[in-house]
């Protein structure tokens, strides 16, 4: 069914499709691609990465075979490594670790088990294992397996962070005798508590890397480490007081780094006997001084007894929480343990863990499905990348909203959680795979808005602190693009509530709030008074719009700075504030019109930067100096496309030009910039100098959309991680994950990611959410869902007439002759729909059925089929549109 649209509209409409075939194209050198128990797609990692050259890559401090994928659920984010380990982060009052890999200083973090099987014993990371034995290793859509074999006995290990919005993973142990006489076995879980904080570091590379990372490592020398064992809750934990209590702020107000830290706890979910005492919290005491592969290690042979450490400082992670389990198991016999691992103010653990007690079937995540001719493989990327978009959100208890992050180096390495435009692309898709989600995140920028000038900041750091990142203090686009992403919502939505709704303004101090519409105003006047436009009309560039590093390809990149006009700028306007204006007529008809008004002159002023064959990038600031005039910069071309800028020949000519330069020279995605430019910071065919970039290589597939279907088809298909690794297969960092940006073919490194001075995308190059929301985001716009003035729109741009998509809010089908579609609504009220006719029909002789009932709909002269339905939240309203 998932490579037969016909099949796939047949079923349209069931609740549960079949499971997922098994589609190993795109797998890369590492591993393959599998469908797991559930019919989802997994990633079984198979490379022995200890040996294995091709497991080596390149990270500013040399060479490193450390991979991993995301763990994530609406609340906390882990990554799982081939090494066999799990680590967690907590985001709710600034990035930190909870349990940091150093196994210099005995901090293991945690996932993996100790075990003893009669007098022999291991761990179950890849280094630990016995000589005979064999793992197999993993990556789940939102789980880490690992199944152990060793003799007669088989150890399946998953590590899950359920669905939901609970700060914990999910850790189950099943051991099974496979032998013909009994055995003994002795399996510890073991946690580490190893406290690290991101507090913002800017340079993360070099002798201001390691101080950062120094300094670092030091706040813990400001906390008490004390264990607690609730033995009636079978509940170990650690506390964290302040070790000078006089010291500590208010935990409501914004700090650089966090000074109220979470409880850690690791809580054993089966019933333990009475008088349990079989744990561990003293890491000196469970290793003394041995590591973790040593087969004598004391912790499996007598000193998890229970013994508890009064106080001592967090600095060096000299805590552990480990449980011992043992067994006797008769041959054909199994056992299994079930625990919960995670952070939580105190008062809340307890629920937390009662409501994982009882084993549940696990909850189905909100994906996207797709089905098409001649790409059975894409489906399984896209509920892959579905997965991946919602497990890189955390939650704020500052802001107290959910938001989803642009992860990669930015925040995990440098401890910024930005930038605002990112989050906008990620609501771009969220609105129609989790609309809840989507809803939040726009809370989110809203609270960050200043309550003086109504700017959005580029990044925040530590707890609630806002931050321009010193060189992005002055960036020009945000209000754009958070605009863009309302308009989105609130097209795709209809939510007439959602505007009035009242939400704080920054810094909760300030005591301001307005209304979703007052946001909005708010961001549209800063935009027009702060930012403003320059003397040639256009939207002034400031420190940078979507590219930070704008300035490096300016002669005078301060007279830039100033009095620079940004293309990109005028050209988002012109697609984001029509379409605000559309999404609130009604609610603020003078408003809408006021945003109609300033896109018209941004659209005016933008065609006086057409070159003869591309826009150019901009004015440098100085009389009438341009920038990309003999340099075809991409980012900015597919703006001008998307609101309507350039006649049918301009057109032609421009992806003429995009496809000869950009794309074909290019294995996978486009150059961002053709010919790379020279000076001292800028590497040819790296970062915006040439490489390749997830956020505009979706904008290029939408836009090309709009003129080509078959080449803009086509272009997609290769800016999905399937080709990449194709393209790539021995560059881990491209088959289930990645950064924004990778190096062009030309580069010294093709196929790997940028290595600058203040971020190494290379030391983590994975979990860059725009790699992940840019196919999705391309999937619906491609299908040609959207809003357009209050109605909601289906008008595909694909070349081929069979496919179905799949998504929480709305769904469409279509087959020669025949369209089906739902839409799920969020708010009760009338909806107004507008559904490109199918193939092989003719307008006036269709028949159209609403919630199974006979529909006299309205034909235009466009070819869209327009009507009706009234709807209640969560209940779906469907259609069919036929030849009789």
């Amino acid at each position: 069914m998932w490579s037969d649209p016909v099949e796939a509209f047949d079923r349209f409409f069931e609740a549960n499709w079949p499971a997922l075939p098994e589609q190993t194209y795109g797998s890369g050198n590492f591993g393959r691609w599998i469908t797991d128990e559930n019919g989802l797609p997994a990633y079984e990692y198979g490379m022995d990465h200890t040996t294995d050259p091709r497991a080596t890559y390149v990270t500013s401090e040399g060479g490193s075979r450390n991979h991993w994928h995301l763990l994530g659920n609406d609340r906390i984010v882990a990554t799982a490594h081939n090494g066999g380990y799990v680590q967690l982060y907590d985001w709710t009052r600034g990035g930190k670790l909870i349990n940091r890999w150093c196994p210099r200083e005995r901090n293991y973090a945690g996932g993996f088990k100790f075990v003893r099987i009669g007098e022999e014993a291991f761990n179950t990371l890849w280094s630990g294992l016995p000589k005979r034995a064999s793992q197999r290793r993993v990556f789940g859509m939102g789980y880490f397996e690992k199944v152990t074999r060793y003799r007669e006995t088989t150890l399946t290990e998953r590590i899950e962070a359920p669905v939901g919005d609970d700060p914990v993973l999910v850790s189950t142990t099943r051991i099974e005798n496979q032998g013909a006489g009994p055995i003994d076995v002795t399996v510890v879980e073991f946690w580490d508590v190893n406290p690290h904080q991101l507090t913002a570091g800017f340079v993360m590379t070099g002798p201001q890397g390691k101080r950062i990372q120094q300094h670092r490592s030091e706040l813990n020398n400001r906390f008490l480490m004390i264990p607690c064992w609730e033995a009636s809750s079978g509940v170990l934990r650690i506390d964290f007081n302040p070790a000078d209590p006089g010291s500590v702020s208010n935990p409501n107000e914004a700090a650089a780094a966090d000074f109220h830290l979470k409880t850690v706890f690791l809580a054993a979910l089966d019933a333990l006997p009475n008088g349990y005492g079989q744990f561990a919290v003293d890491q000196d005491v469970f290793f003394q001084e041995k590591d973790a592969d040593d087969p004598t290690l004391p912790g499996l042979r007598g000193v998890a007894d229970g013994r508890l450490f009064e106080s001592r400082s967090a600095l060096g992670g000299k805590a552990i929480l480990a449980i011992r389990r043992t067994a006797h198991l008769d041959p054909g016999r199994h056992v299994a343990w079930r625990y919960l691992y995670g952070y939580a103010d105190a008062a809340d653990i307890a629920p937390i863990a009662a409501r994982h007690r009882p084993p549940s079937t696990r909850a189905r995540r909100p994906v996207l499905e797709l089905v098409v001719p001649q790409a059975p493989w894409l489906v399984r990327e896209l509920l892959w990348h579905s997965y991946y978009l919602q497990a890189g959100s955390f939650y704020s208890d500052f802001f107290k909203a959910h938001f989803v992050d642009q992860g990669s180096a930015y925040g995990y390495l440098q401890g910024l959680s930005g930038a605002h435009r990112d989050f906008a692309l990620f609501i771009l898709p969220m609105v129609y795979l989790r609309p809840d989600l989507a809803k939040e995140m726009l809370r989110f920028s809203m609270r960050s808005q200043d309550a003086n000038t109504g700017a959005l900041p580029y990044a925040h750091v530590g707890h609630g602190m806002v931050t321009g990142a010193i060189i992005h203090d002055q960036s020009s686009d945000l209000d754009l693009f958070f605009l863009w992403a309302l308009s989105e919502y609130l097209g795709a939505t209809q939510d007439p509530e959602f505007p009035k709704e009242p939400v704080a303004f920054y810094p909760p101090s300030a005591g301001k709030s307005g209304t979703v519409l007052e946001h909005a105003r708010a961001a549209f006047g800063h935009l027009v008074n702060r930012v403003g436009v320059g003397p040639h009309g256009l939207l002034r560039c400031g420190s940078g719009d979507w590219n930070d590093v704008l300035l490096a390809f300016s002669d005078r990149p301060m007279t830039t700075r100033q009095r620079g006009e940004s293309s990109l700028n005028a050209g988002l306007a012109a697609v984001a504030l029509p379409a605000l204006a559309g999404a609130i007529q009604t609610a603020d008809a003078s408003f809408a019109e006021e945003l109609r008004r300033f896109a018209a002159g941004q659209i005016r002023a933008l065609k006086t930067l057409w070159t003869g064959q591309w826009a150019a990038r901009g004015y440098l600031g100085y009389g009438d100096a341009t920038l990309g005039i003999d340099h075809l910069f991409l980012d900015t071309q597919p703006f001008g496309v998307l609101g309507d800028v350039w006649d049918k020949g301009q057109l032609q000519r421009l992806f003429e030009r995009l496809d000869a330069l950009c794309v074909k020279p290019q294995r996978v995605g486009a150059l961002s910039l053709w010919p790379p430019m020279k000076g001292p910071f800028l590497q040819p065919g790296s970062d915006t100098n040439g490489g390749t970039w997830a956020a505009i290589d979706s904008w290029l597939a939408w836009a090309w959309s709009k003129v080509d279907p078959k080449a803009a088809w086509d272009f997609y298909l290769t800016t999905t991680l399937a080709a990449r690794a194709e393209a790539y297969p021995n560059v881990w960092y491209g088959v289930w994950s990645g950064p924004d940006s990778y190096n062009a073919h030309y580069h010294a490194r093709p196929g790997e990611t940028f290595n600058l001075n203040a971020t190494p995308m290379t030391d983590f190059p994975v979990m860059n959410m725009n790699r992940h929301s840019g196919p999705l985001l391309d999937a619906v716009k491609l299908i040609g869902i959207g809003a357009r003035d209050g109605w909601i729109v289906i008008d595909p741009r694909v070349p081929f007439d069979s496919f179905v998509i799949r998504l929480p809010l709305i769904g469409a089908a279509y087959v020669p002759g025949n369209h089906r579609g739902y839409y799920t609504p969020v708010v009760a009220g009338a909806f107004r729909f507008a559904v490109r006719c199918p193939s092989a029909t003719h307008p006036s002789r269709l028949d159209v059925t609403v919630n199974g009932s006979t529909s006299r709909p309205t034909i235009d002269a466009d070819g869209f089929v327009r009507f009706e339905a009234t709807g209640q939240p969560g209940r779906k309203i469907t259609w069919e549109i036929k030849s009789p």
